[in-house]
């Protein structure tokens, strides 16, 4: 029988166009975006899971630029989200959101908010310019930043967070690649895993 084989439904309530879990393992949180370019995290220790955020307006809760770069209308924020990614070593979970000129947001998932922490501007000419559509796609292991768009270009950036300011991406084949780490761990590091049996499913919050 096909429906035994289903052992636990979730109604997001929206078009998922993806989902991971993240937190120290064994995790059980999940990160959901939608089609609309919305964010909701879920608490899977629950039976029937939990949602512990809604973040349906990003494109318009976070303000990605600043007064100069407003008024000389250097954008307008998000425009879409490109995915999710979890840090171990700072125990966070990130999200990465785009322009369609080709700029690239970083940003922080808190527990009740989502924090603006840098952006990777695009739209130059030069191949070394990074972006000029959208971004479909990313590679974040902590050490560097990978990203590939509809422009057909992979590009490596290298925001010392001073990003905001303006970056500037390398092409893929160089043969350095630049650093795009995170902030740096949280003291204490991961939390201990508990006694023996079963391991317990840990909360990133």
């Amino acid at each position: 029988n096909d429906d035994d084989a289903v052992t636990g439904v979730i109604n997001e309530g929206r078009p998922v166009s993806s989902l991971g879990f993240f937190g120290p393992e064994p995790a059980s949180h999940l990160h959901v975006l939608s089609s609309l370019e919305t964010l909701s995290v879920w608490d899977l220790q629950q039976q029937a899971g939990t949602c512990l955020a809604r973040h349906d307006a990003l494109r318009r809760e976070v303000d990605m630029l600043g007064e100069e770069e407003a008024a000389a209308g250097a954008g307008d924020g998000i425009d879409y989200l490109v995915g999710c990614q979890y840090c171990p070593a700072t125990q966070r979970l990130y999200l990465v959101a785009g322009e369609h000129c080709g700029t690239l947001h970083l940003l922080a998932v808190e527990k009740e908010t989502v924090v603006a922490l840098a952006s990777l501007r695009g739209g130059g000419g030069g191949a070394a310019r990074g972006h000029t559509s959208d971004v479909r796609c990313f590679l974040w292991d902590g050490g560097g930043l990978l990203s590939g768009g509809e422009d057909a270009r992979l590009c490596s950036w290298s925001p010392d967070t001073d990003a905001a300011a303006g970056s500037d991406a390398t092409p893929l084949a160089s043969t350095s690649r630049k650093s795009a780490k995170p902030p740096a761990a949280r003291a204490g590091g991961a939390p201990a895993r508990g006694g023996s049996g079963a391991p317990r499913r840990a909360n990133p919050y």
